[in-house]
């Protein structure tokens, strides 16, 4: 089940405005992390244990660190929040601007 942040929610609704084909099957009383890991097919991976060190570990393997990705990452308050920026960001190219996916 998805959680009650109020930024979450917008951040959802967006993406699947953003990217309506991508979330078809999406269901949000379900729980949006583990259904967000299945999405880029990050299952049974060093992520589920520590998260943070995780998406770092991803953003220097692959080379984004030297384009500020790892301060754009650091914006999200909740693993919720930085899975669906992590998706959105590498399977549809978007980034969160704060209200909107571009």
């Amino acid at each position: 089940m998805m959680g009650n942040s109020v930024e979450m929610q917008l951040m959802l609704d967006s993406a699947m405005k953003a990217t309506p084909e991508a979330f078809k099957d999406f269901d949000r009383t379900k729980n949006v992390q583990a259904q967000l890991q299945e999405m880029i097919f990050l299952k049974d991976s060093m992520l589920e244990q520590n998260f943070l060190y995780g998406i770092v570990f991803e953003v220097c393997n692959r080379g984004y660190l030297e384009l500020g990705m790892v301060e754009y990452y650091k914006q999200f308050t909740s693993m919720e929040q930085l899975w669906l920026g992590f998706y959105m960001k590498e399977k549809h190219g978007k980034v969160w601007t704060g209200s909107e996916w571009n």
